[in-house]
């Protein structure tokens, strides 16, 4: 089973002043590039592209064409 992992972005944490003056913790969330959704979507294309590509024969045609050529001389 092919396994995914995302890039979800990243995030800093920082202390903003609130109107009454007193320090509050906040987190700026910065957002993945590409989106998460676009990374799903090229993940999915590049398994089903892989799919649709037959594997490659581990047959040596030359051999087998030989074998062949010497079955029917017999």
């Amino acid at each position: 089973m092919e396994k995914l992992g995302l890039d979800a972005g990243w995030w800093e944490e920082t202390m903003e002043e609130t109107a009454s003056g007193k320090p509050l913790p906040c987190r700026l969330i910065h957002a993945p590039e590409p989106t998460m959704y676009d990374q799903v979507l090229r993940h999915l294309e590049t398994i089903s592209r892989e799919t649709m590509i037959p594997p490659k024969s581990q047959l040596n045609f030359g051999e087998v064409a030989l074998a062949a050529i010497a079955v029917c001389l017999r």
